[in-house]
């Protein structure tokens, strides 16, 4: 699996199952998905990203942002991505929308 799929959701994966969820589980048979939820507040004040596994889901990665509530979410989400992406080993990202002007050229 040499092919990685970021997807930004508004929803929660845990919220309840729904469109979202199922193309994201049938995406993750043949590459790596990461599943961007809303942020969180960091209690500690540290802004980071959370990963951990989709339940039910093999291969989707869930992301949950948690972020000091001083901080610009847009701008501060994409200080994460940019980290995540090396870390990840996500090679040749593109992107749209939200990821314009990240890490990578997107």
């Amino acid at each position: 699996m040499d092919e990685t799929l970021i997807c930004f959701s508004h929803l929660r994966w845990r919220f309840v199952y729904q469109r979202p969820n199922h193309l994201m589980a049938r995406f993750a048979r043949t590459r790596r998905v990461f599943f961007f939820e809303e942020p969180i507040p960091a209690e500690d004040g540290e802004a980071r990203l959370i990963l951990g596994e989709a339940p039910g889901a093999p291969g989707v990665t869930l992301v949950t942002p948690a972020l000091p509530d001083a901080l610009d979410a847009v701008a501060a989400q994409r200080v994460l991505l940019d980290g995540l992406i090396p870390q990840a080993a996500i090679e040749r990202p593109a992107g749209f929308g939200p990821s314009e002007g990240l890490a990578g050229g997107l």
